[in-house]
């Protein structure tokens, strides 16, 4: 006779652990809303480490670099020198003053360059033109984070460091303090501001969804950026409008260098300030990208 087969013991399934992907959008699933950012920041430092090694496998091309951008720094700390040699300031701002303003703004663009500087001047040209843009679309990573850890460059931490430099330079030749809660109040005004850098050039970069002419406005606004490391308060007050609420780079450098030398009424309230225009920019970026890639077809090759 057929001996009757023992019946089986119901075993649970084996805890499946959460594909980011499946994360919902409100957090209706606390536990997976809380692996999601963990899961992204492994895969981000994986990214980065691979990154660097293949960057130190040409040691040279980082002693260019920092040539070129020393080189570059110097130059323009000279301009500075060449035009106070007629006068005792520019707008009530010293030499060491102007120099730790243009060492603010270049801090906070080496930071925005060693994280997001590839993905906003090439956004157009080698991801919607050539069509590589769709290899991200089809990872199951958002296609955002995956330009963020593609633009990473660790070379560019030469303008950090030439940042700091000017920085550390005019702090030693001005009468700051250096308590430990104004030195932590300054860098969180230097992380702001690199926000803000991120959040107007990303809004720039998602009009190439629209845009017939893509690219055409990161040079203007690089140049900007450049025009905004000198005191807003020697441009006519239509430009100090500009750069306050049309194209907020005033507060990239200006008023945190305001603030830490506490230079008038304006130093008042620009934690707040900026971290508002940091939230703004950064959210129209992102909204103007999210809604430049829902309407993304692909370049059809």
């Amino acid at each position: 006779m057929r001996q009757a087969e023992a019946p089986q013991k119901d075993r649970p399934d084996p805890p499946q652990r959460p594909h980011p992907t499946t994360v919902s959008r409100f957090g209706a699933n606390l536990g997976e809303t809380l692996a999601a950012p963990a899961f992204y920041g492994r895969i981000y430092l994986a990214y980065a480490a691979q990154n660097l090694k293949i960057k130190l496998s040409y040691p040279w091309d980082f002693f260019v670099n920092l040539l070129g951008t020393a080189t570059y720094g110097v130059l323009n700390v000279i301009f500075l020198w060449v035009l106070l040699q007629k006068t005792d300031a520019i707008a009530g701002w010293t030499f060491p003053e102007l120099i730790f303003l243009y060492g603010v703004g270049e801090f906070c663009f080496g930071l925005f360059s060693i994280f997001f500087f590839h993905m906003v001047s090439r956004f157009s040209e080698h991801y919607l033109v050539e069509g590589n843009l769709d290899r991200l679309l089809v990872r199951p990573l958002p296609a955002l984070l995956q330009l963020m850890m593609e633009s990473l460059d660790m070379f560019d931490v030469v303008i950090l460091l030439k940042g700091g430099a000017l920085i550390g330079w005019a702090w030693a030749n001005l009468p700051l303090d250096v308590a430990p809660l104004v030195v932590l109040r300054l860098v969180s005004a230097i992380v702001l501001g690199t926000a803000v850098y991120l959040g107007i050039f990303l809004s720039a970069t998602s009009l190439s969804f629209w845009l017939p002419d893509r690219g055409g406005l990161l040079m203007p606004l690089f140049s900007l950026s450049d025009a905004s490391r000198y005191p807003l308060t020697a441009y006519p007050l239509g430009i100090r409008l500009f750069f306050s609420y049309v194209v907020p780079f005033a507060f990239v450098a200006f008023y945190p260098a305001v603030w830490a030398l506490d230079k008038g009424p304006l130093a008042d309230g620009v934690l707040q300030s900026t971290a508002l225009a940091a939230a703004v920019s950064c959210g129209l970026g992102w909204l103007l990208f999210t809604r430049g890639l829902a309407r993304y077809e692909s370049t059809g090759t």
